[in-house]
Parts: C-alpha cells; sequence; structure tokens
C-alpha cells in the first residue's frame, strides 16, 4: 500500500498546460520528479531554501523502500549469472524459452549496470542535497518564486506548448507499452513457478522465495520505466527552455549588430540600452547553466554509461538473431529507443555553446565600432554621449571572455558537450559497433540461453573426430560439416546454431584407430603361435528432451603379452668304484668331500689305487 501512495505522488500524468502560464507547471513538474526520482526525499522548497529538511521517516520513506529493492534486485541478478540453475525456480534457459530472448545472460548485465549506474548517481545526489548544495535544487527554487519575471517569445511559447503536449504522449504510450509487456512475462513466471510445485520440483520455501523476487523484480522495473519517462521528459523540457533563453538573448545581439553602422545619437543611446539587458540576461543564464549542471554532469555521465552499454548490447543481440522473435524485437526496440532518446537529448545541449559563439562574433564588430564612435564624440566633446573608458574596458573584457568561456553542459568531468566532442562520441559509436559485431561472429563460444560456453544445454554441438562431417538434410534444412582436432588437451569446439538455420542434421562419425601389431622371436626352434584379437565398445547415442546429443566413443586399445620361463632342476649321475683288499690311507677317495668326481681329494685318491692295482696285476 506504501509503494502504491508512492507511485501516486510520483505523478506520471501530464502535468496542467497553461497557454499564459508555463513556466510555473513546468518547474514544479520537474521538482516533483526530481526529488521522488532521483534524490527519493519527500521535502518541499521551504524547507531546502532554509535548511531544515527533518531527518524522519516520512521524508526517507522513498529512498528506503526504492533502494532496498535496488539492492535485492543487483543481488538476484549477480546471483543468476553466477548460479543460474539454483538461484531462482526457472533458469536462464527456461527464462529465455519464456520470453523468447536468447542470450538472456547478456540482458541481466546491461540491467546490472544500469542498476548501479542509478544507484552510485543517487548516493552523489542525495549527499549535495542533504549539505544544502544541489544547483538543481537552487535553480528550481529560483524558478518557482521568480518564474513570472522571464519573457517567452509568442513564437518561443507555442513552441513549447506543442513540445509538452508531444512529449506527454510518448512518455504516456511507453510507459503503458512497457508496463503491460513487464506485468505479461512476470505474470507467466508465476505460473510457471506454480505448476513447478505441483508438479513436485521445487519446495514451499522455494516456491515463496521466486514469488518474492518476481515482485521485487517487477516493482524495480517499474520504478527505472518511471524514471527514464518522467524525469527524462523534463529534462528535454528544461533543455528546450535554455535553448529558447539563448535565441533571445542572440536576438538582442542581432539588434545590436544591426544599429552598428548608424552615427545617430538616439540611436547610439538604444545601443548601450540594448547593451544592457544583453549583459543582464547573459550574465543570469551563465549563472543558471553553471547551477544546472552542477548536478546534470553526473546525469548526463550516467546517460552516456547506458548509452554505450546499450548499443553493445543491441550490437551483440543483433548478430546472434534475437530479432527473430517478436519479445527480443520489442526488448532491442526499446534499448534502441534508450540510445537514441540519450544521443537526442546530448545532441540539444551542443546548441548552447555554438549561441555563444554567434553572440560573440556579433558583439565583436559592435564593439569596434563603438570605440571609434566613443573618438569621434569625445573629439567633439559630447561626453554624455560617450562611453566611458571604464565602461569601455569592462565590455572589450567581457567580450574577449565570452570567446573562451566554457558556456554549456559537461559530461561529468570527461569532456565538455559541444557539437565537435558530440561528432567524436559518434565516431566512438561506430567504432564500438564494428569491435563488438566483429568479436560476437568470430565464434568466441558463447552459449545461446547464457548458462556457461561448455554446458551442453546450448544450442550447439561438438566436432568429429576425423574433420567429416554431414549427413542428408532433413526436411529441407541446411546441413553443415563442422571439425575440431582433438590433439593435446584442448577445449572442445562450441558449434552455434541460430535459429534461421534449423533444422540441423549433426552427424558423429567415428572410427576405430588402425591398429599394427608386430611380435618377434629370435628362437630356432618350432614357430611359436600367435594369437590377435580387436574389439570395439558399442556405438552409444544418448538424445534427451532438449535436443542436446551427446556421443561417447570409447576405443580401448590393451596390448597383451604371456612370456612363461621354466626352469628345471638339475639330473645327476653319481658313480662310485670300490677295489676290494686295498688298505686306503684316510683322505682316501671314498671319504672324499666329491661325488661324481666331486671333491678334489676324492678324485685323485680313487684314480691313484686303481692304477696301482693295476700294475700289480
Amino acid at each position: 500500500m506504501a509503494e502504491t501512495k508512492l507511485l501516486v505522488k510520483m505523478n506520471i500524468l501530464p502535468f496542467r498546460r497553461r497557454p499564459y502560464n508555463i513556466i510555473g507547471p513546468l518547474i514544479e513538474y520537474s521538482f516533483r520528479s526530481w526529488k521522488f526520482l532521483g534524490i527519493r526525499l519527500n521535502y518541499s522548497y521551504w524547507q531546502y531554501y532554509h535548511q531544515q529538511i527533518p531527518l524522519t521517516f516520512t521524508v526517507f520513506q522513498p529512498a528506503i523502500l526504492i533502494t532496498i529493492i535496488g539492492l535485492f534486485t543487483i543481488i538476484f541478478y549477480l546471483a543468476r549469472l553466477q548460479w543460474p540453475d539454483y538461484a531462482f525456480a526457472i533458469n536462464l534457459e527456461q527464462s529465455a524459452h519464456i520470453m523468447n530472448i536468447y542470450r538472456l545472460d547478456l540482458a541481466i548485465i546491461v540491467m546490472i549496470v544500469v542498476n548501479i549506474t542509478v544507484e552510485i548517481l543517487w548516493i552523489f545526489s542525495i549527499h549535495k542535497v542533504l549539505n544544502y548544495d544541489s544547483g538543481m535544487n537552487n535553480l528550481l527554487a529560483y524558478y518557482s518564486f521568480y518564474g513570472d519575471i522571464f519573457e517567452i517569445f509568442p513564437q518561443y511559447r507555442q513552441y513549447i506548448l506543442r513540445l509538452i503536449i508531444i512529449s506527454d504522449y510518448i512518455s504516456i504510450i511507453m510507459f503503458t507499452m512497457l508496463l503491460l509487456s513487464i506485468i505479461c512475462w512476470m505474470s507467466i513466471f508465476y505460473i510457471k513457478i506454480i505448476a513447478m510445485y505441483l508438479q513436485n520440483q521445487i519446495g514451499l520455501f522455494f516456491m515463496f522465495y521466486s514469488m518474492i523476487m518476481v515482485i521485487i523484480e517487477l516493482l524495480r522495473l517499474i520504478y527505472l520505466i518511471l524514471a527514464f519517462t518522467v524525469p527524462i521528459k523534463a529534462l528535454i523540457i528544461m533543455v528546450e527552455f535554455f535553448n529558447i533563453q539563448f535565441k533571445q538573448i542572440l536576438f538582442i545581439t542581432k539588434s545590436l549588430f544591426n544599429y552598428r553602422l548608424n552615427h545617430h545619437i538616439l540611436i547610439m543611446m538604444n545601443m548601450k540600452k540594448h547593451w544592457h539587458r544583453f549583459h543582464t540576461k547573459y550574465v543570469q543564464l551563465f549563472d543558471h547553466t553553471a547551477k544546472f549542471n552542477d548536478d546534470l554532469k553526473l546525469i548526463l555521465l550516467a546517460m552516456e554509461t547506458i548509452s554505450k552499454s546499450t548499443i553493445i548490447c543491441i550490437t551483440i543481440f543483433y548478430s546472434r538473431n534475437v530479432t527473430d522473435t517478436v519479445h527480443g524485437m520489442m526488448f532491442i526496440i526499446s534499448l534502441l529507443t534508450v540510445f537514441f532518446i540519450f544521443n537526442v537529448i546530448h545532441s540539444r545541449f551542443t546548441h548552447i555553446p555554438s549561441y555563444n559563439k554567434q553572440c560573440y562574433r556579433h558583439l565583436l564588430p559592435w564593439n569596434i565600432h563603438s570605440s571609434q564612435r566613443m573618438m569621434n564624440f569625445q573629439s567633439c566633446r559630447k561626453n554624455w554621449l560617450s562611453f566611458s573608458y571604464r565602461y569601455q574596458i569592462r565590455t572589450n573584457l567581457f567580450i574577449q571572455t565570452m570567446n573562451e568561456n566554457p558556456f554549456g553542459f559537461t559530461c561529468g568531468q570527461i569532456f565538455f558537450i559541444n557539437k565537435f566532442n558530440f561528432v567524436q562520441i559518434g565516431f566512438v559509436c561506430l567504432a564500438l559497433i564494428a569491435t563488438t559485431n566483429a568479436y560476437s561472429n568470430s565464434g568466441s563460444g558463447y552459449s545461446n540461453y547464457g548458462s556457461s560456453s561448455g554446458s551442453l544445454s546450448s544450442y550447439g554441438g561438438y566436432g568429429n573426430v576425423d574433420g567429416g562431417g554431414g549427413g542428408g538434410g532433413v526436411g529441407g534444412g541446411d546441413q553443415k560439416s563442422y571439425g575440431s582436432s582433438l590433439d593435446g588437451m584442448e577445449q572442445p569446439q562450441v558449434i552455434e546454431v541460430s535459429p534461421d538455420q534449423l533444422p540441423v542434421q549433426v552427424h558423429f562419425r567415428t572410427a576405430s584407430s588402425r591398429l599394427n601389431v608386430q611380435q618377434s622371436h629370435g628362437g630356432q626352434a618350432m614357430p611359436q603361435v600367435e594369437h590377435a584379437s580387436f574389439q570395439d565398445d558399442p556405438q552409444r547415442i544418448i538424445h534427451q528432451i532438449v535436443k542436446p546429443v551427446i556421443q561417447e566413443v570409447r576405443e580401448i586399445i590393451q596390448p597383451y603379452r604371456r612370456v612363461t620361463q621354466e626352469i628345471r632342476p638339475v639330473i645327476e649321475e653319481v658313480h662310485t668304484v670300490v677295489h676290494k683288499g686295498e688298505n686306503r690311507r684316510p683322505g682316501s677317495g671314498l671319504q672324499g668331500k666329491g661325488a661324481y668326481g666331486g671333491g678334489g681329494g676324492g678324485g685323485g685318491g680313487g684314480q691313484y689305487a686303481k692304477s696301482k692295482a693295476a700294475a700289480k696285476a
């Protein structure tokens, strides 16, 4: 209920248009959008002017609600990128199917950049407001008190009225379309979460957690849409209001320039009156521009950051054929609208420095001519009609300062916004588009649903082993061959299959390795028996509902060699010869330690006894 009351106070409806009073409603509308959507504080002009903003819950209620929702949203987006299957009941792949937007991870990255940029901008802005040093608040307070004294020419008044009417209709149409699209997507998420709970795919706690995160994300997106439509509309009208004020000053300088060749005394007096009028308005407008730029430079820097992020995301999405779906086309159109509006605002800021240059070019000849007239009048002793020396020195110094004066707005502390820098930024955008397009088309291995590049849930496949490929076409679809080398520990090649190439037949071709098994034996006996066998594992292809194809090829090369070595025991034969009738000494052959001629003593003794017996015979 508190959030609904807050949105009602923000008042996204058109402010009241009165042909006779434009400044008052414009300033009130700008201040309301600035304090609720920019500063997120509920305070008034009087409290800020007297430096009496109360530090109560009522004042800080918008800041507390919007900031907490923003922090939860940033953490939720980071968790979805880090843990795509566990941070939410519906993972990135299912979310991409629901929203019909492929590469949903890039969209989440863009949303993270936008949310972080908005929060950083809010920190700087609220710090200035609480220290009562906000130039935009000072300027809006001044216009609210003294806005009736500003004169606007009738033709410019009609231009402002038409601009207000057109911006009102465009902002309301954009807000309605974006809000209906987001509510439609969030409703589909709710139905999907409830269906998953009824099918026992998620628990009760996880279901409530997912529903709460959907509500938080919806509220944050509504705030971002409001922050885009309401303050940007007020900013565009304020920029045109500054341009109109400078155009009126330029008209005064042209009047001065047209009188430069007339020597009449009344004309010279009229020129002096116009000069005072020009000087007062110029200094006043310069002071207002400096105050407005004090806070606006951070906003312009944030707009430039978001603009470059959107053009990079648009290029990647377009190269990945995201525009083939209706939801993807709507998302791309939304990003293009943001990029286009931000660049239009920057282009309108470039007119103020050019108007300053035109004023200088008109005033310089007039100043030279006035100096000449002053000397002529002094020679005629008509000092009451001439400019004094002191006044002439001040005029010369002021006109010289105009040429070097940075009259306009800056983009942070980076660059001054003029036509030259705007053209340079345009060339930078072209370089970003070309670089991003070349990188996205180089086959960097992105998955389509936003999960990791090595995930099997992507719309890609792996190359075959031998470099061949292709089978017959399926249903008239395209047929392509993809190959990759598997030498070393290289990563597999990821094949991107875009929707316009479906259906695609992925043909995995495998073959057994050529084996040349040889064995040799150097023996001279009978040839050995050689046995060789080959066996391949069966080919396995697993198909799942989500259409990935997993092929597992296991080739086992197992050489086997068996060597049998047999060592038999030694066969021994021992012959003992004993001759009777002989007296042998101890240590003779029979008592020796040798066997089968064994020991030196034994063998010798036996042989000696046998020889002696033969001699006696």
